[in-house]
């Protein structure tokens, strides 16, 4: 009897477990039930001198958005915070550039610590292009080890001090990190090939750093650590190879989440997702179209996938998780989340960046997906999504063991 009582029990426990885990898993995910999605056009305003913008890329907090605009003499780096659009005005002549990563920067002023929004990027002149750090209040910095050296800046830490990316050294172009206190650092590249490798993302606590770089194999996602050591992620299976690393989640009590980028596998170039237990698992490809997608960044969780494939309509933004696999961000916001008048006329091109930020009372995360796309006028624009928790919704831990077997 004990046994039998002992073995019901048991079960009731790991049957509530179970639908726990269940339960975090599916309300983690982006439904109308869980959240209310909100739509934000950013278009070039008039005394900006911008025609048309373009996305690439944000800081890790959502708070900062970069990219570049076209003006009648070429493109210009932006950076957009609370609606305002900022250009990077003061460009050497006839240079021209975008605007890759953002985040902010740390200044001492009257004894305390100031953080001004910064970006970093690459400016395209003669000598094949131009790494840059530019500060709001403070234009344009330079960056000691870079200046004068073909070289880009593709990614930055939160608070400014890291900064990654690829210049030219005596062995090749080469992946480097750079920061204020010990200047530039090159990263290598893998075994065999010729020496080329490209930083694309530093991961925000730890210092990781993501690329690509040149193998035995051919050019190969990479992950590097803050020991020192460069490893190769591998490539999809089939076709020929070529794999990028774009972007790495948060580290979490030190160990990576997951790294994004771009594989080839028999069917063609494909979205991957990385983690150290599962190595690296291609997302697949939205309907229609030749088959083309890739990842271009990932939440701190690791748990959203955004970045954009081909379809019947051309390149698409798309949505990932482990749940509802890549979904047609578009279509998912419009039909499940009632935004069709907002998007009216809207197509959205690529899914650039994605963002988790508290709310004030430090209880629901806000994911903000940015990227570009074209308005009903046809204007090439950026644009931004929030997902807001719904207050109302219970969370997983509010669905008790006792509430479950009442309930079934």
């Amino acid at each position: 009897m004990i046994r039998r009582v002992f073995a019901l029990v048991l079960g009731g426990v790991l049957m509530c477990l179970f639908v726990h885990a269940m339960a975090e898993q599916v309300f983690a995910q982006l439904t109308p039930r869980r959240h209310i999605a909100r739509f934000i056009p950013i278009r070039p305003p008039l005394e900006s001198g911008f025609t048309s913008l373009t996305t690439v890329g944000d800081s890790e907090d959502g708070w900062v958005m970069t990219g570049h605009g076209a003006t009648v003499d070429g493109e210009v780096p932006f950076a957009w915070r609370e609606r305002v659009i900022y250009p990077l005005n003061g460009l050497p002549s006839g240079a021209t550039g975008t605007g890759r990563a953002a985040g902010w920067r740390g200044f001492q002023e009257n004894g305390q610590t100031v953080y001004k929004m910064a970006v970093v990027g690459v400016l395209n002149n003669s000598s094949g292009g131009q790494a840059f750090l530019w500060v709001y209040d403070e234009g344009f910095q330079s960056l000691p080890g870079l200046d004068g050296v073909r070289s880009e800046a593709n990614g930055m830490s939160l608070s400014g001090p890291m900064i990654a990316g690829q210049r030219q050294t005596s062995r090749g172009l080469e992946a480097y990190y750079w920061t204020a206190d010990g200047g530039v650092v090159d990263l290598g590249d893998l075994d065999g090939g010729a020496v080329e490798s490209k930083a694309w993302a530093v991961a925000q606590d730890n210092g990781a750093i993501v690329g690509e770089a040149q193998s035995a194999q051919g050019t190969q996602a990479f992950l590097w650590t803050p020991g020192g050591n460069m490893s190769g992620l591998g490539d999809l299976s089939g076709g020929a190879y070529y794999s990028s690393a774009r972007a790495v989640a948060k580290p979490e009590n030190s160990a990576l989440q997951a790294v994004v980028g771009v594989g080839t596998s028999a069917r063609g170039q494909e979205a991957f997702r990385w983690t150290q237990s599962g190595g690296m698992q291609g997302l697949g490809d939205l309907a229609g179209g030749a088959y083309a997608s890739v990842a271009r960044d990932v939440d701190e969780t690791g748990t959203y996938v955004v970045g954009s494939s081909n379809t019947d309509q051309g390149e698409t933004a798309f949505v990932w998780d482990s749940v509802y696999g890549m979904r047609d961000l578009r279509a998912l916001v419009a039909e499940e989340f009632g935004l069709e008048t907002a998007l009216a006329g809207w197509t959205l091109d690529a899914a650039t960046s994605i963002a988790t930020n508290l709310t004030v009372e430090d209880r629901n995360d806000i994911l903000m997906i940015a990227g570009s796309g074209v308005d009903p006028e046809g204007t090439h624009c950026s644009w931004r999504i929030t997902f807001t928790p719904r207050d109302d919704v219970e969370t997983p831990r509010q669905i008790t063991a006792v509430r479950y077997l009442l309930l079934h």
